[in-house]
């Protein structure tokens, strides 16, 4: 085990010192130490370079004038030009043909620019409907105008627990409009058969309305109209959800997706059905158990609906630079990456609490990495020009925009880059390293290379950092990429904590000597990769690109006795439902012992949205089973 970081932070210190500034009075004896100096500008003097250069860089990226460096935003603009002036000043080459910054545009929140839809029944008078009044457009709506008949397709789930299904096998909805009740099969008191036992009348994944409305589309439906099934214990079962607050940060599904008011869809219902059931019959219909399939109704009752609604394409971009190797490994490259975007004011999703609407500094995730990769920078190019190594590989720096959308950043990289991939050796991430505490620094992706922990091991014993490794190479940050490719990668991160996406990560709880520490290690470990005669052997960690599932946890090894300790449980997730709790340890997964944190993605990798697995959890001194119901990863 490696040394733990002894020094008191430096941002406990500012912190306990600015908070409250306002409210001191200037009193010498209170501002002043010793040596005449405030506390501040004493700790600020004490701190290596290493943690002054962090200080610098995180605190001028979490300023509010950056907007919390949201893809799209001027303050998101002004942060890649941020990182882009220090890289050049250092005499670095720009990466992108002759520019520092590779520009590409990702979709952010969908806009609603035209809507309407009416009821034609038999020959008669269209019946128009209020938009905002008897109905509603979901925000992932495609656009379309179209006049169709009815398919009563229940809850739209293709597949659920007990064989339950709400299409038969060859069931084809094309050229018709698909009627779904929103939500699942429910129980008498209303509440979820899958998922409402469980965590106190929830609703599973599969009462996800793009999942819902996707199995209705994958079987040709022209247009999807949701409506609240009577009887539901949910206090949005009155409400028709708009587009604001259904909307979607991904592409749009391809036909119209609308809300239509619940008594009007049950007057349309019986006039469309020769049986002339009710809302309330139709929702017994569907509760029901087994298989069942979607119900064409009278082609004479029909609805129109024309909608517009685009996504806003937002201008971001990566941001790029080289040093230049020498001798007959210039050609080959290191690269050191960190995402420097971060959530903004929460408007594009990612934020935790319902905090929406204000700003996320983002100083740990990332400002601390886009911090790091610079400060690497400026150590290398050092490092460059004291050396008289012939033979030194290339350097690239990339950081990386539109990470929090989804590695959307680095995805654009990996598909219009300007190097070869196979003149890439190994990358290492930069992804939240500012929080240095009792779980020190995890490093990702010490299997993917042959041999790498004999690289790294001289590094560990010398660094003051408390380190632990770990195996995989994949994982919700832009290194994924990289080693799907078949680079060797290392990621270095400091844990989940309970301000990650919020407006409370902010610049005072940051470990600067501990960042500026690990800094000192990502260099070492990056010189010794451009100086070695031989490039690292690829090793394939073997897990796919991410499990397609996931538990709603932050998570380190456990200390000892094996297992998974848990250090963060996100609001609404399959782990906040199982009532997991923070520093649980999981030592079973379906019965079978939980080595660590590798074991675990293992076997997430295994499963598929929906499985049920039961875990033993250890809390404090107490020992019992719980079981997990797992969501997809998009979810």
């Amino acid at each position: 085990m490696h040394r733990q970081l002894t020094t008191a932070s430096l941002g406990v210190i500012l912190l306990a010192h600015a908070l409250h500034a306002e409210e001191r009075t200037p009193a010498p004896a209170r501002l002043l130490d010793g040596t005449g100096g405030s506390p501040i500008s004493s700790a600020l003097l004490s701190a290596d370079d290493d943690a002054s250069a962090m200080h610098q860089h995180i605190v001028t990226l979490a300023d509010p004038f950056f907007e919390g460096r949201s893809p799209g935003s001027q303050g998101g603009a002004r942060a890649a030009s941020y990182v882009e002036f220090h890289l050049a000043r250092l005499g670095l080459d720009p990466l992108f043909d002759g520019s520092f910054q590779q520009e590409f545009a990702v979709e952010g929140q969908r806009q609603l620019s035209r809507a309407s839809a009416s009821i034609v029944i038999d020959e008669g008078e269209p019946i128009e409907l209020g938009l905002g009044e008897s109905f509603t457009v979901v925000g992932f709506s495609g656009s379309g105008d179209l006049e169709a008949p009815l398919t009563f397709a229940g809850y739209s789930v293709g597949r659920g627990p007990d064989r339950y299904r709400s299409y038969g096998g060859d069931d084809d909805l094309s050229g018709r409009i698909a009627v779904i009740f929103r939500f699942e099969p429910m129980n008498s008191r209303g509440v979820s058969r899958w998922a409402g036992e469980a965590d106190g009348g929830g609703w599973s994944r599969r009462a996800t309305l793009l999942t819902k409305a996707e199995e209705a589309i994958d079987r040709g439906a022209a247009g999807v109209v949701f409506v609240n099934p009577p009887g539901a214990s949910d206090p949005r079962a009155g409400d028709l959800p708009g587009f604001p607050e259904t909307a979607s940060r991904r592409s749009g599904v391809s036909v119209p997706v609308v809300f239509v008011d619940a008594e009007l869809m049950d007057r349309t219902l019986q006039a469309a059905d020769p049986e002339g059931r009710s809302l309330s019959q139709w929702r017994a219909e569907a509760d029901r158990d087994g298989r069942h399939r979607a119900i064409d109704l009278d082609g004479d009752v029909r609805i129109r609906l024309a909608v517009e609604a685009e996504s806003v394409q937002l201008p971001t971009s990566n941001v790029g630079a080289v040093l230049q190797g020498r001798g007959t490994l210039a050609d080959e490259f290191i690269v050191i990456g960190a995402h420097y975007d971060h959530l903004g004011f929460g408007e594009l999703g990612g934020t935790r609490e319902n905090s929406a609407g204000l700003l996320h500094p983002g100083a740990d995730d990332n400002a601390s990495g886009a911090a790091g990769l610079l400060r690497a920078a400026e150590r290398l190019a050092f490092e460059m020009g004291q050396s008289d190594d012939a033979d030194v590989r290339s350097v690239m720096f990339l950081a990386f925009g539109a990470e929090e959308m989804g590695l959307l950043g680095s995805d654009h990289f990996m598909h219009s880059c300007p190097v070869p991939h196979e003149r890439m050796v190994a990358m290492l991430n930069l992804d939240m390293i500012g929080r240095l505490g009792s779980q020190g620094l995890t490093i990702y992706g010490t299997a993917t290379a042959q041999d790498f922990m004999d690289l790294l091991e001289p590094h560990l014993d010398a660094s003051s950092l408390e380190v632990s490794t770990t195996g995989s190479g994949l994982g919700r940050s832009d290194h994924t990429w990289f080693h799907e490719a078949g680079m060797p990668v290392l990621h270095f991160f400091s844990g989940i904590h309970d301000d990650y996406h919020t407006p409370r990560d902010v610049t005072s709880l940051i470990n600067y000597e501990g960042a500026g520490e690990a800094v000192r290690l990502v260099t070492g470990i990056a010189w010794d990769l451009a100086t070695m005669g031989e490039a690292p052997v690829f090793a394939w960690t073997g897990l796919g690109p991410w499990a397609p599932v996931r538990m709603g946890i932050g998570y380190v090894d456990a200390p000892s006795g094996g297992g998974v300790r848990i250090t963060a449980v996100d609001a609404g997730t399959p782990a906040a439902a199982a009532s997991l709790l923070r520093d649980d340890v999981i030592l079973r997964w379906g019965g079978d012992r939980l080595a660590d944190g590798d074991a675990m993605l293992e076997r997430l990798a295994d499963h598929r949205p929906g499985d049920e697995v039961e875990l033993l959890i250890r809390r404090g001194d107490e020992e019992f089973a719980r079981t997990i119901t797992l969501r997809s990863r998009f979810e």
